[in-house]
C-alpha cells in the first residue's frame, strides 16, 4: 500500500511561511507563559492560610507551582476525571473524548516536530501510517466529544439548567473550528498530490475528507490547502495565547487543586483533622486563588 519511505512534506505548499509560523508560534508560547506568570502571581500575592497545614501555593515559587501542575496532570484524579464521573457518566464520557483527542492531537504535533524539527525523520511507512490513524481517531473522538457538550449543554439540559454563557459557546465553536480545519487541512494537502499520495484510499476521516477534493484537481486543492493551512495554524495558535486567559486555565489550575485535596485527604486518613480553607480558596490550596 505504501513504501517504508514514504511520508508526508511539512509545510506542504506554505515553504515560503516556515520563518512566520516559527515567529508567530514563539509569540503565541511567550503571550501564554506571560498570562499563566500573571495568575500566578496574583494568587501568591493573597494571604496565607492561617491552618498549621499549609497548602501548596504557600510553598516555593511561581517555577515550583508550575512544575507542581504538570506533575499533578498525571494524576488519576485529573486524567480519569474521577471528580467528573462522580457527577455524571455522559458527562465524563464527553471530557474524555475531548480531553484525550486533544491530548493525543498535540502529542502527535510534539511528535512531528521531534521528527522533522530535530532531524529524526521517523515518520516513514508503517510508523506514519500508524501515527496518521491514531490522530485521525483522535480527531474524530475531539469532534464527536465537543457535539457531545453542545447537545448536554444545550438540548438536553432543563430550561432552568440551560447558561447561555458566551465564553462557553465561544470555546466550543473554537476547538470545533481547530479540529473541522484540520480535517479539511489534511484532505485538501492529500488531494494537492493525489497522483503521489497513498493516503487517499486509507480508512481514515481525512482521507475521505480528501477524495472530496479530488474532483477539485490538484491546482484548486493546493490554493485550497494554503488559505486552509492558515486558518488551522492561527486558530490553534489563538488558542495558545488564549488559555491563561479563559476559562481552559483550568488545564493549569485544576492539577494544582486535585493535589492539594489528595495530600489533605492524605494527612485526614492519617489522624490529622484538615482545616476548612477560607472562602474563595481552591480546597487545601493555602492562599486565595484571586481571578
Amino acid at each position: 500500500m505504501f513504501s517504508a519511505s514514504y511520508h508526508r512534506v511539512v509545510f506542504f505548499g506554505v515553504q515560503w511561511w516556515t520563518a512566520g509560523f516559527y515567529l508567530s508560534a514563539l509569540v503565541a508560547l511567550a503571550i501564554m507563559v506571560w498570562g499563566i506568570w500573571l495568575k500566578v502571581s496574583l494568587w501568591q500575592s493573597g494571604d496565607a492560610d492561617p491552618a498549621v497545614i499549609r497548602g501548596p501555593l504557600d510553598q516555593g515559587s511561581g517555577w515550583t507551582l508550575s512544575w507542581r501542575a504538570v506533575a499533578w496532570f498525571f494524576s488519576a484524579d485529573c486524567l480519569l476525571a474521577l471528580r467528573v464521573l462522580r457527577r455524571g457518566f455522559y458527562r465524563w464520557i464527553m471530557l474524555m473524548l475531548v480531553m484525550w483527542g486533544f491530548l493525543i492531537l498535540f502529542a502527535g504535533s510534539l511528535a512531528l516536530m521531534v521528527s522533522h524539527d530535530f532531524g529524526t525523520h521517523f515518520l516513514h511507512g508503517v510508523v506514519y501510517y500508524d501515527f496518521k490513524l491514531i490522530l485521525n481517531w483522535a480527531g474524530v473522538a475531539l469532534l464527536v466529544g465537543l457535539l457531545g457538550q453542545a447537545v448536554r449543554r444545550y438540548i438536553m439540559a432543563k430550561p432552568q439548567e440551560k447558561v447561555y454563557n458566551g465564553e462557553d459557546a465561544f470555546m466550543l465553536i473554537l476547538f470545533f473550528a481547530i479540529g473541522l480545519t484540520g480535517f479539511l487541512l489534511q484532505g485538501a494537502g492529500m488531494a494537492a498530490e493525489a497522483n503521489r499520495v497513498p493516503e487517499l484510499s486509507w480508512p481514515t476521516l481525512g482521507a475521505w475528507v480528501g477524495r472530496q477534493f479530488v474532483a477539485m484537481g490538484p491546482a484548486a486543492a493546493g490554493s485550497w490547502h494554503v488559505a486552509i493551512w492558515f486558518v488551522h495554524v492561527y486558530l490553534a495558535l489563538f488558542m495558545i495565547a488564549y488559555i491563561p486567559f479563559s476559562k481552559m486555565f483550568h488545564m493549569y489550575a485544576a492539577p494544582l487543586a486535585a493535589g492539594a485535596a489528595a495530600r489533605r485527604r492524605f494527612i485526614r486518613t492519617g489522624g490529622a483533622a484538615a482545616p476548612v480553607p477560607p472562602a474563595g480558596a481552591v480546597a487545601g490550596s493555602g492562599r486565595a486563588l484571586k481571578s
